[in-house]
């Protein structure tokens, strides 16, 4: 009997010869939430708002893959889009999210190894203020659209884990992009710069040093905290901001409440330290393979 048909496996048995170089694992996470919160800013660069209520969906996509104890490649997408009702009465759409980020690792050891991370953030649709008119009115002004900013950072550098929590990214350097598709932004906005891009221009490069820490611990199995700190320092500009911290309780299983708390500051849109909190609780679906 002649077989037409052959089998190669994809993750050999392990302590067979030289067959584990071929190793490699696989994984998968997928959750989807809905969610009402309370949202408080301080320090918001734009109009003062007080707070408002928000009802949003959130979608988060992970997948990595990973040879065992070298190469790993993980891949994580976010989104965040829902509708705003302000404390003053004005109902509008969020200003969504989108993150797209890629890690790519050699680990030489347990302790960590050099990693390149890149970081893609924007957003679908248009954004506006909404500011008093000259006749007692509502005018609304844009403030952002789709790929309007489109933010890349680019950090290569040396990763050091921390045992049970996570690792940090120190950048030997760090590249930021800054790309505004619509440049009809400086009008609406009646500024000569937007973001650090100036008017007549549509995107700006800068290069400095990088470091980032992504920390996620579970305690008392249904409260989880997940932190992802940022620092960029450009060439002869201020340093740039964002510190995110998420803790989220799970009383049960398609039960979610969060809080998240978000330390920004960048000299571009505002010299005062922002922050903003949002409390949510709704439904979550998760799976992971």
């Amino acid at each position: 009997m002649l077989l037409d048909t052959t089998r190669i496996p994809l993750m050999p048995v392990a302590g067979s010869g030289n067959d584990d170089w071929w190793r490699f694992n696989i994984r998968q996470h997928t959750e989807y939430s809905v969610t009402t919160s309370l949202a408080g800013m301080i320090n918001n660069p734009g109009p003062e708002e007080k707070g408002h209520f928000l009802l949003q969906h959130s979608l988060y996509y992970s997948w990595s893959f990973k040879k065992p104890d070298h190469w790993s490649l993980s891949n994580n997408f976010s989104h965040r889009l829902g509708i705003q009702c302000y404390f003053d009465s004005i109902t509008r759409v969020q200003a969504d999210e989108n993150l797209f980020r890629t890690k790519l690792e050699y680990r030489f050891g347990e302790w960590g190894g050099m990693a390149i991370e890149s970081e893609l953030a924007t957003r679908l649709f248009n954004g506006y203020d909404y500011l008093p008119g000259d006749s007692g009115g509502v005018v609304r002004a844009l403030n952002s659209s789709f790929l309007t900013p489109l933010t890349w950072d680019l950090s290569p550098g040396l990763t050091f884990n921390i045992p049970g929590t996570g690792s940090v990214l120190l950048g030997l350097t760090g590249v930021r992009l800054t790309y505004l598709r619509d440049t009809t932004i400086f009008s609406a906005q009646g500024c000569p710069e937007y973001r650090g891009v100036k008017k007549g221009q549509n995107h700006l490069l800068e290069y400095g040093l990088s470091m980032k820490l992504q920390a996620k611990r579970t305690f008392l199995k249904a409260l989880e905290w997940d932190c992802d700190l940022a620092v960029f320092k450009p060439f002869q500009k201020a340093v740039s901001l964002n510190w995110k911290n998420m803790f989220t309780f799970r009383p049960v299983k398609f039960m979610i409440i969060s809080l998240q708390t978000r330390f920004l500051y960048e000299e571009s849109i505002s010299r005062r330290l922002r922050v903003e909190n949002i409390f949510s609780a709704g439904i979550s679906l998760k799976k992971q393979e």
